[in-house]
Formats: C-alpha cells, sequence, structure tokens
C-alpha cells in the first residue's frame, strides 16, 4: 500500500512532462526509461546517424539534431537532456534558441546516479518555472 502511495507522488511530478532526449546510448535509455515509469513523455531521441533516422526507441522516434527546435516547439516540451559527451549534438545556437523559448537545456555528468540525473532535471525545471 505505501508503494502505491509513494509511486503515485512519484509520477504526479512527472506526469505530463514532455522530454527531448539527446543521445542514444545506455545512459540516455536508462534515464528515458525512468522518466516514462514516473509519468514523463519521452517526445523523441537526438542522433545524427543516418541510419537510425526515424526509427524507435520505447516508443518515441530517432530524429536528427537539425529538427530539436521544431520539435520542443510543436510538442510543449519542458526540457531538452543532454549527457556531456553528447554535446556535440546540441549545438550553441541550438541552446540559445531553446533558451528564448524558455525551454531548458539540462547538461548532465553521465557519472552521475539516476536518483541524481531525475534531481536534476527537477531543480532545471523548478528554477525556469520561478523565472
Amino acid at each position: 500500500m505505501l508503494d502505491k502511495i509513494l509511486n503515485a507522488f512519484r509520477n504526479s511530478k512527472w506526469r505530463g512532462s514532455s522530454f527531448i532526449i539527446v543521445g542514444i546510448d545506455f545512459v540516455e535509455h536508462q534515464l528515458a526509461q525512468a522518466l516514462l515509469e514516473r509519468g514523463g513523455k519521452i517526445i523523441a531521441f537526438i542522433d545524427d546517424e543516418p541510419w537510425s533516422h526515424k526509427t524507435e526507441m520505447l516508443g518515441a522516434p530517432l530524429r536528427y539534431p537539425s529538427e530539436i527546435e521544431a520539435l520542443a516547439q510543436r510538442h510543449d516540451v519542458q526540457a531538452v537532456v543532454t549527457f556531456n559527451q553528447r554535446a556535440e549534438l546540441l549545438p550553441d545556437e541550438c541552446i540559445q534558441q531553446l533558451s528564448s523559448m524558455n525551454i531548458p537545456t539540462v547538461q548532465m555528468d553521465p557519472n552521475l546516479s539516476l536518483e541524481e540525473q531525475l534531481n536534476t532535471i527537477s531543480s532545471t525545471l523548478a528554477s525556469y518555472e520561478q523565472k
């Protein structure tokens, strides 16, 4: 019973939140799975390999870096999440454009624990809500 209550509480924080995840490696997959389990939605994964374009991972399409801004705007994304090793897929111009649209870019160290990753996203979203 307590587990159900705790899960409902955890899920409520993320329910309805949409994300774009930059990269398709294990760390991105693991974070996306955690967000989905907590009620979040993954709009797309970003990768620059042509053979993976428009395939799916965890029910979300793989798209090119050039599509990030349009996807973020079209789907009312709460954040674009990237790990330090994926910075090449997210150019500075794109980060600036997202910022002008009031969409945070969450850049994380891939060595953070999953809980630390979720806390980083949560605190970034909270700071953007206060603006």
